[in-house]
């Protein structure tokens, strides 16, 4: 009971708000609809390994707007921002970029810095 009345007061005072063109947004995502929409995948890229291998690498957007404000906000230990990442790759990378086959496919976090 008092846990709920402190999120509550905690929503009136800082209202949870896109992380890149501050709209009001609903509790428990990142980003509102349009800058969601407005993040693209890249081009899948064949990298040659060796002479004999190749692998193909997916990307969940460039490091543009708004998807930089959403990796700046996750870097500054926003969950939400975190589980919202979790959302795009899945949705923008698995669902839209390509449909996963039986060969192996690997999540590979790349650091900014």
């Amino acid at each position: 009971m008092i846990k709920n009345i402190w999120h509550h007061a905690l929503n009136l005072i800082y209202p949870p708000i896109c992380a890149y063109c501050s709209a009001y947004i609903p509790e428990g995502v990142a980003l509102c609809q349009a800058c969601m929409a407005r993040i693209q995948p890249i081009a899948s890229c064949a990298l040659r390994i060796s002479s004999r291998y190749t692998i193909t690498v997916y990307a969940a957007g460039a490091y543009e707007e708004p998807l930089r404000s959403l990796i700046m906000a996750k870097l500054h230990r926003q969950p939400i921002a975190a589980k919202s990442m979790a959302y795009i790759i899945r949705e923008v990378v698995f669902e839209r970029a390509f449909k996963p086959t039986k060969d192996a496919t690997i999540l590979v976090p790349i650091p900014l810095h």
